[in-house]
C-alpha cells in the first residue's frame, strides 16, 4: 500500500506543471539528477538541475549559490518523506552571514544549463533511513503571474 501510494505521488509530480497564471507551454524545463540515489545515513547528497530552453528566445538561466545552504537559491526545493511530509529543515545560528556568489547565464534556444554541486543534505534532514521524494520548481520569470516550472521527481533512499 506504501509502495502504490509513493508511485502514484511520483506520477502527480512528473506530470507537467502549470503554475497560477502559467500557460500550458512552458519556455523551459527543468531536469533533476543525483549523483547517489541510494545513501547511508548521514551521507551527502548532491543534486544536478538541468534547464532547457524550450522557447524560440535566449532565456536567464542565472545561478545564485548560497554557501550556507549549498545550494542554488534561484530553485525551490521540495524534499518530503515516503509519507508526503516535509523533510525538517536543519536551524542556522546566522543566516545574516550567509555569503555566495551570482554568475549570469544565458541560455539559447534549444540548449541547456547545468547547475550542479547542489547539496540538499546541508538544508535538509535526511538523516532517518526510508525514502525520500525530491522535486525543484523555478519562477518563469520574476513576475509572480507567470508561474512555474517544476522538474521531475526523484527518490532518494536512505539506509541505515
Amino acid at each position: 500500500m506504501k509502495t502504490i501510494f509513493v508511485l502514484l505521488l511520483i506520477a502527480s509530480c512528473i506530470t507537467p506543471s502549470v503554475g497560477q497564471g502559467q500557460s500550458a507551454s512552458r519556455p523551459f524545463t527543468v531536469a533533476i539528477s543525483a549523483e547517489n540515489s541510494v545513501v547511508k545515513a548521514g551521507s551527502d547528497v548532491y543534486l544536478t538541475i538541468r534547464m532547457t530552453n524550450t522557447s524560440k528566445h535566449d532565456l536567464d538561466c542565472s545561478i545564485s549559490d548560497n554557501n550556507m545552504l549549498g545550494m542554488d537559491v534561484k530553485y525551490e526545493y521540495d524534499v518530503r518523506d515516503n509519507s508526503s511530509n516535509l523533510a525538517r529543515e536543519k536551524l542556522f545560528k546566522h543566516p545574516e552571514l550567509a555569503t555566495g556568489h551570482f554568475r549570469l547565464c544565458t541560455i539559447k534556444p534549444g540548449a541547456t544549463a547545468t547547475s550542479g554541486g547542489n547539496l540538499i543534505t546541508k538544508r535538509f534532514d535526511l538523516s532517518l533511513p526510508g525514502e525520500y521524494i525530491v522535486q525543484v520548481s523555478r519562477a518563469v520569470s520574476d513576475n509572480p503571474k507567470d508561474g512555474i516550472v517544476k522538474s521531475n521527481a526523484i527518490i532518494i533512499t536512505v539506509s541505515p
